[in-house]
């Protein structure tokens, strides 16, 4: 009971603060258990289910922090569930491909990389629960779910530190690639980078139309998607085609 009024005798805001303790050191078993999976004593382990597994350690961090604000602690409680989902898919038995372990250049542009995507998808995810929360507001008939979301203003204040954060990290992602990436045909990373850039140049667009024009509601919801789609391809498509299918390793 997340106001706090219950028939028992627990003090006002007791659950919120139990949720957030359970959550707290769930968080701190799959931080472990990450390390562990990425861990393998001459460099960073980054298949597809680790991948998932970082991902799922963003969503679960950025819901923390979201639970510690008050106006926010519904968002962290719809995050928290998915960013539980995307760890529990992080398990799922894949085929492995051998592994080379490139240099900490390498792996710092990849790290880069999936911290930069990580954010954009905490960006699409509120992208698409604003456009929901919207539309019941619209009808005049909000669901209990959607009751959780924030105030409109704050989740498009939290969508755009998203985005801005992830902007800045997808840049030196990009810039660090371009220094230390080499054969980029020999490697199969051709289609990766154009979408990669492709994705970058859409978030710099919608942050350029958020300065000057004010963007916000549809229309930077709808960049929002569109730039996550090319990332999505980029990162996720390019993997699955590499590992599934050429067994090589995509990072």
């Amino acid at each position: 009971n997340i106001s706090g009024h219950s028939d028992s005798q627990l003090p006002p805001f007791s659950a919120p603060i139990l949720g957030l303790t359970i959550a707290i050191f769930a968080f701190a078993l799959h931080t472990g258990a990450l390390w562990q999976a990425l861990n393998v004593g001459k460099g960073l382990r980054l298949g597809l289910p680790n991948v998932a597994g970082l991902l799922a350690w963003q969503v679960a961090l950025f819901a923390l922090l979201a639970a510690t604000r008050p106006a926010l602690r519904g968002l962290g409680a719809l995050l928290l569930p998915l960013a539980g989902l995307a760890a529990f898919l992080s398990l799922t038995d894949m085929p492995s491909p051998g592994s080379d372990h490139p240099g900490w250049q390498v792996q710092s542009h990849v790290v880069l990389s999936l911290l930069s995507y990580g954010l954009f998808t905490m960006a699409a995810l509120l992208a698409l629960l604003m456009r929901a929360q919207e539309k019941s507001i619209r009808r005049g008939s909000p669901g209990r779910f959607l009751r959780l979301m924030p105030p409109l203003e704050s989740a498009d204040q939290a969508l755009f530190a998203c985005i801005g954060a992830g902007f800045a990290l997808l840049s030196l992602a990009i810039f660090s690639g371009l220094i230390f990436v080499e054969n980029l045909l020999a490697q199969h990373l051709v289609h990766k980078t154009v979408l990669s850039l492709l994705g970058w140049l859409v978030y710099g667009m919608l942050l350029v139309g958020r300065w000057r024009f004010g963007w916000r509601g549809e229309t930077a919801a709808g960049w929002t998607l569109a730039g996550f789609a090319l990332l999505f391809l980029a990162y996720f498509g390019s993997g699955i085609v590499l590992e599934l299918i050429l067994g090589r390793q995509w990072s």
